[in-house]
């Protein structure tokens, strides 16, 4: 369950990291330089995502069997 949670900070913190890699976007006057910055911000979210989906994956495989019941711990 620990494991679970911890998948779901990270998406928070990817979250809180773009909006402020956003905000600084808005410094730059040139359009090459935010476009550069805006496709680093998708591809690390895209990342977080899904490492994040495989993290939940493997810890629903280890608290749930084949016939959807929970494991007694």
């Amino acid at each position: 369950m620990l494991k679970l949670v911890y998948s779901f900070k990270l998406v928070n913190y990817n979250s809180i990291i773009s909006i402020i890699l956003s905000l600084i976007t808005f410094i730059y006057d040139d359009t090459i330089q935010r476009i550069i910055i805006n496709l680093i911000i998708i591809l690390v979210q895209t990342i977080a995502l899904i490492v994040s989906i495989f993290l939940i994956e493997k810890e629903l495989k280890n608290n749930f069997d084949e016939n959807r019941n929970r494991r007694n711990s």
